[in-house]
């Protein structure tokens, strides 16, 4: 009696024990849940911590390269600008410098044809003073002559004006003028 008594004591003990030992896992399993969602939330929050760092450093290398392409778009749109300016200037110029050609050009012709005009003048003039009738003819000969060649270079003047020459209207201009000046001549 004694004896199961004491095996039953036992083993009320040994339950007693496992069962302690039971609430302890129990505790501690409770406990590792809470220590590993902890250690859980924690590594979370530093991926989140670690991601927003890489987002707001990948925004600010962002921010940093669109700022330096800004600038290196301003520096070229200033070299445009200088150079559009220095281009501007440089047709103002060219402009300048081909309407004092045109009026140069244009002058020398006025004066090329001033001067052939007072030549065939002149010539006019001496043959109404002469008498001999050979000379009279040799001074109009002259002063047909001088009378061409200004026609000629009234119409090349005139040529010159047009960006094109039409060679044969050229021609047969030039052909009957010189044929009205010198009648006697066979073209």
């Amino acid at each position: 009696n004694i004896q199961v008594k004491f095996d039953i004591e036992k083993s009320k003990e040994r339950i007693n024990y496992l069962e302690k030992e039971q609430e302890y896992l129990r505790v501690r399993s409770s406990k590792n849940k809470i220590v590993y969602l902890i250690i859980g939330i924690l590594l979370l929050s530093i991926i989140i911590v670690l991601f927003m760092y890489l987002q707001t450093k990948h925004k600010a290398v962002t921010a940093i390269d669109l700022e330096d392409k800004k600038k290196e778009v301003e520096r070229v749109n200033k070299r445009m600008q200088k150079e559009i300016k220095f281009r501007a200037k440089a047709e103002r110029n060219l402009r300048d410098l081909l309407n004092q050609k045109e009026t140069l050009i244009s002058e020398i012709h006025h004066r090329v044809k001033n001067n052939l005009a007072i030549i065939s003048g002149l010539l006019h003039l001496q043959i109404q003073n002469v008498k001999n009738e050979e000379t009279k003819d040799m001074l109009n000969d002259t002063k047909n002559r001088i009378h061409s060649i200004a026609l000629i270079h009234e119409n090349i003047y005139h040529f010159e004006k047009q960006a094109r020459i039409d060679f044969d209207d050229y021609i047969k201009r030039h052909t009957g003028e010189v044929q009205s000046i010198f009648p006697d001549l066979d073209v």
